[in-house]
């Protein structure tokens, strides 16, 4: 992505809403998994965690903060993506009050 298409994408809020959710995935999958023993359910994510130790958080970012910023080319796709992460994020936050 160059300059001008990256500078295009951050005026975009859908990309900020992107990039908000994928932030607060990654910090309530840390407190399930790491603080109270729990299973990551997506396969993609197990297999980088697998693979990364604890750094797994960095490559979910380094993958999907500019797949989010690619999709500000396609609000009606990027606005559904941010309902579907807000869904993962939902889940998130009911399963650490369990």
């Amino acid at each position: 992505m160059d300059g001008v298409l990256f500078a295009a994408a951050l005026m975009v809020p859908g990309v900020w809403v992107g990039i908000v959710l994928q932030l607060v995935d990654v910090g309530t999958t840390v407190v399930i998994v790491d603080r109270r023993g729990g299973v990551e359910r997506n396969p993609v994510v197990a297999h980088l965690m697998g693979l990364g130790g604890r750094a797994w958080w960095v490559v979910k970012l380094a993958i999907t903060i500019p797949a989010t910023m690619w999709c500000a080319r396609y609000p009606t796709l990027l606005w559904l993506l941010n309902i579907c992460m807000a869904g993962v994020v939902i889940h998130n936050f009911r399963h650490m009050r369990d």
